[in-house]
């Protein structure tokens, strides 16, 4: 029986490690031969598949997060015009015809509305083009978090400013930007939303595990649905 496709999504904050694990995973899908890795192309490419798979539905909900991030984020238009697109339209990409496969995104479209300061039920027609079709997959968001003073340490190693932590909005440097409080807020909010639509959710604590025993936790989780299937 052919497996479903799974679609695995990395949700926190940055520098935690999500890329390294991503590919730890990666390590496990080829050792064990049972599905295909499905990679993200780069985003020109990306942009002419999703573009190729946009329905004129889809446009009025795109314009309105335009719209509203331009305006109530204080966005420039590029710079709204950029997220905009990394959180709707490139997710579109996955509507083609993908067979037995894996697709792991470390930053995607969940993770960039909290980011954004995107958590409200004002919001949940977002889902429809950002998640891809529970016809087609199984999809799987994996809530990720560090200790804080190690994730302090890796941004300063990294020359990246660490005012997130500050949860008073006003304090953090680029006013564009969301504080700890807000984010953490977001991902509980989308986390919910997930799951009553049939989504499942993992959380799990880096500082708590190997990376290689998480990756492979990980992919005996996300598979286990299709094994009991075969």
């Amino acid at each position: 029986m052919e497996n479903k496709n799974i679609y695995i999504e990395f949700i926190g904050f940055s520098c935690i490690g999500k890329t390294y694990l991503r590919d730890k995973i990666y390590e496990i899908i080829e050792a064990d031969n049972k599905f295909l890795i499905y990679k993200q192309t780069n985003k020109l490419n990306a942009f002419f598949k999703s573009l190729k798979n946009l329905k004129y539905s889809d446009m009025k909900v795109i314009f309105g997060f335009f719209y509203f991030i331009r305006k109530n984020r204080k966005y420039n238009f590029s710079k709204a015009l950029n997220r905009t697109l990394a959180i709707l339209l490139r997710p579109l990409q996955y509507r083609e015809n993908i067979k037995n496969s894996i697709i792991i995104v470390d930053d995607g479209p969940i993770g960039k509305l909290s980011t954004n300061g995107i958590s409200d039920k004002n919001w949940l027609n977002l889902l429809e083009l950002s998640r891809p079709s529970k016809d087609k997959y199984n999809t799987v968001y994996i809530f990720l978090t560090l200790d804080e003073n190690e994730h302090k340490r890796r941004l300063e190693l990294r020359g990246e400013k660490t005012d997130i932590f500050d949860n008073d909005s006003s304090k953090v440097e680029n006013s564009t930007k969301v504080s700890k409080s807000k984010r953490v807020e977001g991902y509980a909010f989308w986390k919910n939303e997930l799951e009553n639509t049939s989504s499942k959710c993992l959380s799990y604590k880096l500082e708590e595990y190997e990376v290689e025993e998480l990756a492979n936790q990980i992919y005996k989780e996300v598979t286990k649905k299709n094994e009991e299937r075969n």
